[in-house]
């Protein structure tokens, strides 16, 4: 069996968290510099980008776990769960765009009566420059070399979606070898 050396996990994981954490700078630079005000839909987006910085941080991490079937089940944990985590930020991101090309005229954001909910969460309340929605979706367009950020953030998303999902297929390829 041919495993992918523990070197290329890490560098996996921690690119991935460095462009979770970037994509979410990204984003606070363009709502205090550009005055890009976050709705709900992007209050998610910056969830998903938090919590896949968190789960490439517990993979990277869990790599340095001696016992190898132990360090295979952890890492597969956090694999899934960001696969699942980039999965619900993507829909999030395509409602997102949507709700601002297709349907701005006739439907308003159906995360509005989340809104006050979602600004008392404790990352809300804590942290209410990075996490609070202060605007509709209608109005969270703001086009960057031709897409709106919706669409950079669905791509940037799907992008890391596709490198776990190879390093998956790598592995599973090379365990039936």
């Amino acid at each position: 069996m041919i495993d992918i050396p523990v070197r290329s996990q890490r560098w996996l994981f921690a690119s991935l968290c460095i462009g979770s954490l970037l994509s979410l700078a990204c984003m606070l630079i363009l709502q205090y510099i550009k005055q890009v005000l976050p709705c709900p839909l992007c209050i998610v987006q910056r969830y998903a980008y938090l919590l896949l910085a968190l789960w490439a941080m517990f993979g990277w991490v869990s790599l340095s776990v001696r016992y190898t079937g132990l360090r295979r089940k952890l890492v597969t944990s956090f694999e899934i769960l960001f696969l699942i985590t980039a999965l619900a930020g993507m829909v999030a991101a395509g409602r997102q765009w949507w709700i601002a090309k297709e349907h701005a005229a006739s439907l308003h954001c159906s995360f509005d009566a989340l809104q006050p909910i979602m600004n008392d969460l404790l990352p809300a309340t804590r942290l209410p420059f990075a996490f609070k929605a202060i605007s509709t979706c209608e109005s969270a367009d703001f086009p960057l070399l031709g897409f709106s950020l919706a669409t950079w953030s669905f791509l940037t998303l799907f992008v890391m979606l596709a490198c776990v999902l190879c390093k998956i297929g790598v592995q599973r390829a090379s365990s039936r070898s």
